[in-house]
């Protein structure tokens, strides 16, 4: 759905169509475009949820920055990530592309050394380009720097600048928080003299679990009575007894956590508006007169004990992790105050940009996301407004509790298949062979005991060959109102169907009340899952051993890994 200025009372219904065709028609024969080759920034926030923005509707938010590039631009109310990992959705924003077509299909792992990023496409066309990334799950170790002048990864934020911690740094500073790091790396960059146009890419991290906002944002939570991060790291296995509330206290401490969180994201949003302003002011000075396109997503949500599921994201496929928001902004040119409701995905934002600048891919190229320049220039949003979009939940590296399937790998591990029934949980590893673990007994899969448990063994053996890789991850249809979450099962898959509109939260399956639109999502996911290989490539792990140090350490900085 286009919102824009409601027509005045009294004028015909026919009178409305004919101007809304004059005006259809004369966008499109002379629609707004760039003057010259515009700078593009792309910004995503870590863990950033839509519904924590002014401009998306929380009455709590403290985010006017991010709101007035809402509030000039163009905001897209249903926008979804396709995965709610960093690495994979990060590499799925670069490219276009979906985890199993770009080749990142675990977090810690970078897409395909063939696949063609942003970065290089810019590059190609006389950019200069550069990107800062504050997460270690989207840097170097995934190849993200490709087709970057310049590049600034987590551990060279970490070298640069006394980052804020808790406690704070020895001395008490000075310190500063992530996002004026990753900030202060792109002013310096940008302050450079260049002729050429630029495109800056910024992945801000601070919203991420744990949620620690430096001062004064921090203080919204009596610190002298939450010892809340101390005591995880007392919990084991401490990821299962945080995310699944295995001890009460995720829960107990739901309201406190939950302003840390809403704490971050103010924070993340004021060091964002100094940025904002400082390209402002370099253009109205004509220290660079050109214009700049600001594109403003996220790589996915969070969930805030929302079935029953606590700081953490890329398990499930609920709203609270898969919305985003994402705002385009280039005022003269994005239409002020447009917004577009009908779904779309963050595949969209490379093929959308590409549009808005009149830069085409280079030949051979596809994306799997849209181009949505139409709509936001002509109107032309009509094809879009039934679009079925699809995405589907991360897996994990290791068991975070006894309930959980596995996927992936560990960095000493090549897993090839995995299953879980009950207790039991089966691995067939392209080394080793077929291995039994006790999932309830032992969590982390320590101890084989295929050899010890002959029966268990032989009946999870003959499962596991009907079992495809990824078998476990959810899958999801969503429309412009109703979303169908298919969960998998050892046998067979259950499937629960939302309506949006009346339920956003997702409390209640209507399956059985609209079986016509459950069917109908049903098969379309069906037909999207035909496109995916049964192996999806297979597993890629890492055989360098330094470089599968370095993404183990990263993954643990970052709590993937305990």
């Amino acid at each position: 759905m286009r919102r824009g200025l409601a027509p005045r009372t009294g004028t015909s219904p026919t009178a409305l169509a004919v101007l809304a065709l004059a005006v259809s028609l004369l966008g499109a024969c002379d629609r707004p475009r760039f003057d010259v080759r515009p700078n593009v920034v792309l910004i995503t926030v870590d863990t950033l949820r839509a519904d924590r923005l002014g401009s998306y509707g929380y009455a709590d938010a403290r985010t006017p920055h991010m709101d007035r590039l809402a509030r000039e631009g163009v905001r897209f109310g249903s926008a979804s990530t396709v995965i709610p990992r960093t690495s994979q959705s990060i590499a799925s924003i670069m490219t276009g592309l979906y985890p199993h077509e770009h080749g990142s299909l675990e977090i810690g792992t970078g897409p395909d050394d063939g696949v063609l990023l942003a970065s290089q496409l810019f590059s190609d066309a006389g950019y200069a380009t550069a990107g800062v990334s504050a997460n270690g799950a989207a840097s170097r170790t995934q190849g993200l720097e490709r087709g970057f002048d310049h590049f600034v990864g987590w551990r060279e934020l970490g070298r640069r600048h006394t980052l804020w911690g808790d406690p704070p740094p020895r001395g008490g500073g000075p310190y500063v928080g992530r996002a004026e790091a990753v900030t202060r790396e792109a002013v310096a960059w940008i302050e450079q003299e260049r002729d050429e146009p630029f495109f800056l890419w910024l992945l801000y991290f601070d919203p991420h679990f744990f949620y620690n906002p430096p001062p004064p944002y921090r203080d919204v939570i009596d610190w002298s009575g939450f010892d809340y991060y101390r005591e995880v790291q007392k919990y084991d296995p401490k990821n299962a007894t945080i995310y699944f509330d295995l001890n009460g206290r995720a829960s107990e401490l739901l309201p406190q956590v939950t302003r840390l969180y809403d704490a971050e994201v103010t924070y993340t949003d004021a060091v964002l508006g100094a940025f904002l302003d400082l390209l402002a002011e370099r253009r109205a000075s004509g220290a660079d007169p050109r214009p700049t396109l600001i594109v403003l997503t996220a790589d996915h949500g969070e969930s805030l004990g929302e079935h029953a599921y606590y700081y953490e994201h890329g398990d499930f496929v609920w709203e609270t992790t898969m919305r985003v928001p994402l705002i385009l902004h280039a005022p003269g040119v994005i239409p002020e105050g447009l917004e577009l409701d009908f779904p779309t995905t963050t595949l969209d934002v490379l093929p959308t940009v590409l549009g808005l600048i009149d830069l085409p891919a280079p030949e051979g190229v596809r994306f799997s996301g849209r181009d949505l320049s139409g709509a936001i220039f002509d109107g032309a949003s009509a094809p879009l407004e039934n679009r079925v979009i699809f995405g589907e939940s991360g897996s994990a590296l290791i068991p975070q509790n006894p309930h959980r399937p596995i996927g992936g790998t560990l960095t000493s591990r090549k897993v090839k298949r995995y299953l879980r029934d009950g207790r039991w949980l089966a691995l067939r590893h392209r080394d080793t062979g077929f291995a039994l673990y006790d999932a309830e007994a032992d969590p982390y899969l320590r101890d084989d005991i295929a050899a010890r448990e002959p029966e268990v063994a032989g009946r999870m053996r003959e499962l596991l060959d009907r079992v495809s890789v990824f078998g476990s991850r959810w899958r999801t249809a969503r429309d412009s109102r109703w979303k169908l979450v298919r969960i998998p099962g050892l046998t067979r898959s259950h499937e629960l169907l939302f309506d949006l509109a009346a339920d956003p939260g997702e409390t209640r399956d209507v399956s059985d009340t609209h079986p016509g639109e459950r069917e109908r999502l049903s098969a379309a996911l069906d037909a999207w899952l035909a496109t995916i290989p049964s192996d999806a490539g297979g597993v890629r792990t890492e055989t360098d051993p330094e470089r599968a140090r370095e993404l183990e350490e990263q993954l643990r900085s970052l709590g993937y890994v305990d």
